[in-house]
This record gives C-alpha cells, sequence and structure tokens, in this order.
C-alpha cells in the first residue's frame, strides 16, 4: 500500500523524466553492441542523428562488414574501427589507410544493405585496392545503392605487391563488385578505372549488374576482368 501511494505520488515526475529519455536517445545516440544469439557473432554499430543515421555490422568469423542503414565513406567506416578497435579486437584490420592521400586495402567484404548508400570517391580516395591472396576472395556486394567516381579500385595482392592475376581457368580467386537482383538502388560508376577483378565462379565475374535499374557507367576505364567489358 505504502508503495503504490509512493508511485502515485510521483509518477508525474517519472513521466516526465521517461519522456526526455526518450528524446535524448532519438535525438542522438550511439550503440555498439556484440549478439552471440547468431551462430556467427557479429558487433552491431549504430549511430542515430536526425541527419546522418549510420548502422553497421561487422562479422569477424568471415570478415564482413554490413553497411545495414544511412550513408557512409571509407573515412566514415575507418574512424568507427578506430574508435571501437579495443571491443573489434582481431577486426581492426578490416580496412587499412595506406597512405594520406586516399590510398585503402581493403581487407574483408562488404555487403551494401538495401536500406544504407555506400561512396567512393574523390574526396578522400584515391585508390582502393581490395585484397587477393589466392585464398577466400573478397567482395563488395549492392543491394541498396552505390557510388563510385574518380577513383581506381582493383584487386591486390598484398603479398606479391602486385595487382592480382588469374589463369586461363579463371582461378585463383580474385575480388568482385556484384550489385544484386534484389537491389532497391542504384550503382553509378563514373569517371574511375577498373581493373584486375572477378574470377571463374558465378557472379563473381569483376563487375556484374544482377540488379540496379538506371544505373549510370559513363567515362570508364574498365579492363582485365574476368568476364565482361
Amino acid at each position: 500500500l505504502f508503495l503504490v501511494k509512493m508511485l502515485r505520488k510521483h509518477v508525474s515526475r517519472i513521466i516526465i523524466l521517461l519522456l526526455l529519455l526518450d528524446m535524448a536517445f532519438l535525438s542522438s545516440s550511439i550503440v555498439l553492441s556484440k549478439n552471440s544469439m547468431s551462430l556467427t557473432p557479429f558487433f552491431y554499430f549504430q549511430r542515430s542523428y536526425a541527419e546522418t543515421p549510420l548502422c553497421i555490422d561487422f562479422i569477424p568469423g568471415n570478415r564482413t562488414m554490413r553497411l545495414m542503414c544511412g550513408s557512409a565513406t571509407l573515412t566514415d567506416i575507418y574512424d568507427v574501427i578506430k574508435e571501437y578497435k579495443a571491443v573489434l579486437k582481431g577486426s581492426e584490420r578490416l580496412l587499412d589507410r595506406e597512405s594520406s592521400d586516399g590510398i585503402w586495402l581493403l581487407n574483408s567484404n562488404l555487403v551494401v544493405g538495401s536500406n544504407a548508400s555506400f561512396t567512393i570517391n574523390s574526396t578522400d580516395t584515391k585508390w582502393l585496392k581490395i585484397n587477393a591472396d589466392g585464398g577466400e576472395p573478397y567482395s563488395i556486394k549492392v543491394y541498396g545503392s552505390m557510388i563510385i567516381d574518380s577513383v581506381k579500385l582493383t584487386s591486390w595482392d598484398a603479398e606479391d605487391n602486385n595487382y592480382a592475376e588469374i589463369d586461363s581457368s579463371g582461378q585463383p580467386p580474385r575480388a568482385f563488385i556484384t550489385v544484386k537482383k534484389e537491389g532497391q538502388g542504384t550503382t553509378n560508376i563514373t569517371n574511375s578505372e577498373l581493373a584486375y577483378l572477378g574470377y571463374g565462379e558465378v557472379q563473381s565475374h569483376g563487375l556484374s549488374y544482377y540488379g540496379g535499374n538506371n544505373s549510370i557507367l559513363r567515362n570508364n576505364n574498365i579492363h582485365n576482368l574476368e568476364m565482361g567489358f
């Protein structure tokens, strides 16, 4: 009875406090949590601001980053990894900035979700290398939207310090870009060089569009892909 009276007495204050907390959460929140219920544990980063939402999943088990909401550049992803490197121990090399003038090395798969957009352009990038050591190939798979503009993008054999090459059978595996059939947006590639991508497996041929209607490909130098262009 005493507890009921106390709750009645302070209920208006409690409601006001909850409303204030809820408003604060909606206007600004940063969350990094580990999902251990999945068969493949992953870390989930979320930054919710009124104008710049950003959601990224980090899946260390298969070295995959998933951009699930918002818009991002390589710098945005790199800053998240750098800020939370203690939590992402073992995954901090998913993306390396090799030089201050815009040379990057991607050491993971990158998935652009249907509610997300990803931009690679000359504001922070001159050359994006996607590591290819002959083992499991890394890729960029697009379900949402992507812009590539005024950059160079290739696979890269870090051990040989050279472009990753394939033989006449389309092996060994190397990096590729695939716009998925289920994609909700466009993948526009302009004024760029794309080279030494793809190998002889389905949907892994280099630069493949299975979706992305109304995408723009213009003024590019595309060469040395496993198939196409």
